[in-house]
């Protein structure tokens, strides 16, 4: 997990995602409540429909902070296993990335891979 401070007059938070590898990702992220279980906001993507992703969450940054915006990254390698995969993920505000940018990378195996990242908003 990674802290981000924001700066709520900068405008809106938006999650980015992109992924430069071959292989078939799925997004699922999701928004939670300062208690890390109350789930706020929901959305699903892939990297087949949107590559790069953004999606700008809908509320003022002040009432995302003490949240948490996890995604679940689903590597599907159609080529098999073994195989190199990229993603760059994170939070943006006026479409500059905040830090950290969290790179998840490794190698495919076989069936699907899921991987969990996590930004706490400060």
């Amino acid at each position: 997990m990674s802290d981000i401070t924001i700066n709520p007059a900068n405008g809106k938070l938006s999650v980015n995602i992109q992924v430069t590898t071959p292989q078939v990702v799925g997004y699922q992220t999701t928004v939670y409540a300062a208690d890390g279980s109350t789930e706020l906001e929901h959305y699903l993507s892939d990297s087949q429909s949107n590559n790069p992703y953004t999606v700008t969450l809908p509320n003022p940054p002040t009432s995302y902070q003490g949240c948490y915006i996890s995604t679940t990254f689903s590597i599907i390698d159609p080529a098999g296993a073994g195989n190199n995969y990229n993603i760059d993920y994170s939070i943006q505000q006026q479409g500059a990335s905040l830090n950290p940018v969290q790179h998840i990378s490794g190698t495919s195996g076989a069936g699907k891979l899921n991987r969990i990242a996590i930004f706490h908003i400060n």
